[in-house]
């Protein structure tokens, strides 16, 4: 669980991808952040298969257009978990959607 964290944590601090809004990028780094002012609420994320599967594919996608979807993915994913719990400390607005 803490290398699902620590990759999660490190998710923000990486460069938009190429087709990813910087905007997008941005309200997702917020979000991010929000999550580990929460004692619990990362960890709670991360342990979820919906969650913990995208993170793990995102260490090694086989294409850079993979990774785009995947990072789309576990955006729409996150903000649906978050929106179950309660948690969400501001909308959530996603631009683009993942493919599946």
């Amino acid at each position: 669980m803490r290398r699902a964290l620590a990759e999660l944590r490190r998710l923000p601090t990486k460069t938009p991808l190429p087709g990813d809004s910087r905007a997008e990028h941005a309200t997702f780094a917020l979000t991010i952040d929000a999550l580990f002012t929460t004692p619990g609420l990362a960890a709670s994320l991360v342990r979820r298969p919906t969650i913990g599967t995208l993170l793990r594919c995102l260490r090694k996608p086989q294409t850079p257009e993979r990774a785009l979807d995947l990072t789309r993915a576990l955006r729409a994913q996150l903000a649906f978990e978050l929106a179950c719990l309660g948690a969400l400390t501001a909308p959530i607005e996603l631009g683009s959607l993942p493919d599946q």
